[in-house]
C-alpha cells in the first residue's frame, strides 16, 4: 500500500503524472471549494485532501466513493470549505515601490524649493535696491524737477534782496550829489520796484512749493505701497519655503525608513529562501549542489523568487511571498 501523500507534489508523482501548474490546478480547486487558487501552502493542502478523498481510480486515498447512498446515512451537512483568505503581505516590489514614489517627491519638492529659493533671493536683491527704486517713483512724480524749482525760486528772491541792499547802498554814497529828499526818493522807487520782482517770483515759489508737496506726499505713498508690496512677497515665500523644507525632511525620513524595510526584507527573505532550499535537499526533493547553486544566484541576483522557488521545487510558493513571515511588518502607514 503507498504512502499517503503529504503534499502534492508526491500525490501526484504517485500517480506517475508531473505536478500541474497553478493555472492547471485552478479547475479541480474550484471543485474543492477552493476561491481564488494561488497556490499557498494552506490552499495546497486543502486540495491535497480533496483529492485524497476521491474514488481509487481519481487519487490514491482508501476512503469509499462519495454516493446518494452515503450521503443519505451521513447525518450531518456537508459543508463547503470556507475560502481562505489571500494574504495582504507587503512583498519587495511593493517596497520598491512605495520608495521609487517617496523618492520621487523628494526630487520634486527638492527641485520645488531650489526654484522658490532663487526667487526669494530675488526679492532680497531687490529690496536691498530698494533706494534705487524709490529715487525712480520720485522721479517719476516730478518731485525732483519741483524741488530743483523751488530751490530755483528762493535762491531768486534772495538774490533780489541782495541787489536791493547794494543799490540803496550806492544811492546813499550819493555819486550823483542828490539832495537828501532825491536820495529817499530813489530808495523807495527801487524797493518798490524790487518788491514787484520779489512778490511774483514768491507767487511762483508758492505754488511750485505746493505741487512739490503733493508729489512728494504721492510718491512716498507709492513707495510704501511697494515697500510693503515686496515684504508681503517675500514673507509669503518665506513661509512656503518653510512648510516645503518640513515636508521635504519628512520624505527624506520616510525615504530612509523605507530602504532601511527593503534592507530588513531581502535578509528575512534570503535566511527563509535558505531554510527552504535546505529542506528540499533534506526532502531528497533537489540535491546539495544544485540547492546551493540556486541559493546563490538568488543571492546574487541571478534569478527571482519565483525561479528560485522552481529550482528547488517549492511549487507551494507561486506568488513571489516566501511562507514563514509576517511581511506585514515590513507595510508603512
Amino acid at each position: 500500500m503507498a504512502t499517503s501523500p503529504t503534499n502534492l507534489n508526491e500525490y501526484y508523482t504517485q500517480q506517475g503524472q508531473a505536478l500541474p501548474t497553478v493555472q492547471q490546478r485552478q479547475d479541480v480547486a474550484t471543485k474543492a471549494g477552493i476561491t481564488g487558487y494561488t497556490g499557498t501552502a494552506q490552499q495546497n493542502g486543502t486540495l491535497l485532501g480533496y483529492l485524497t478523498g476521491l474514488p481509487a481510480n481519481k487519487g490514491t486515498g482508501t476512503q469509499a466513493p462519495i454516493t446518494a447512498t452515503s450521503l443519505q446515512n451521513t447525518p450531518t451537512p456537508i459543508v463547503t470549505p470556507t475560502p481562505v483568505p489571500q494574504s495582504t503581505a507587503v512583498t519587495d516590489n511593493s517596497i520598491a515601490g512605495l520608495l521609487a514614489t517617496t523618492k520621487n517627491n523628494v526630487a520634486t519638492d527638492q527641485a520645488t524649493q531650489d526654484a522658490k529659493t532663487k526667487e526669494l533671493e530675488g526679492l532680497i536683491t531687490s529690496q536691498g535696491d530698494q533706494g534705487v527704486v524709490e529715487n525712480k517713483i520720485y522721479a517719476d512724480n516730478g518731485v525732483d524737477t519741483l524741488k530743483k524749482q523751488t530751490d530755483d525760486y528762493t535762491s531768486q528772491i534772495e538774490a533780489e534782496q541782495k541787489a536791493l541792499k547794494d543799490k540803496i547802498d550806492g544811492i546813499r554814497q550819493n555819486p550823483n550829489g542828490m539832495s537828501a529828499q532825491g536820495i529817499q526818493a530813489e530808495i523807495e522807487r527801487a524797493q518798490t520796484e524790487s518788491s514787484g520782482r520779489q512778490a511774483n517770483t514768491a507767487l511762483l515759489l508758492s505754488e511750485t512749493t505746493r505741487q512739490y508737496a503733493t508729489a512728494t506726499a504721492i510718491a512716498t505713498r507709492q513707495v510704501e505701497q511697494n515697500t510693503a508690496k515686496l515684504k508681503a512677497s517675500i514673507d509669503a515665500k518665506t513661509f512656503v519655503l518653510n512648510q516645503l523644507g518640513t515636508k521635504l525632511a519628512t520624505e527624506q525620513a520616510q525615504a530612509f525608513q523605507l530602504q532601511s524595510k527593503q534592507l530588513d526584507y531581502k535578509q528575512d527573505m534570503l535566511k527563509e529562501a535558505i531554510t527552504n532550499a535546505q529542506k528540499a535537499v533534506e526532502n531528497g526533493t533537489i540535491d546539495g549542489t544544485t540547492g546551493y547553486q540556486a541559493v546563490s544566484d538568488l543571492i546574487s541576483g541571478k534569478t527571482e523568487l519565483s525561479q528560485f522557488n522552481n529550482k528547488i521545487g517549492n511549487t507551494d510558493n507561486t506568488d513571489g511571498i516566501l511562507d514563514g513571515v509576517d511581511y506585514t511588518s515590513y507595510a508603512t502607514k
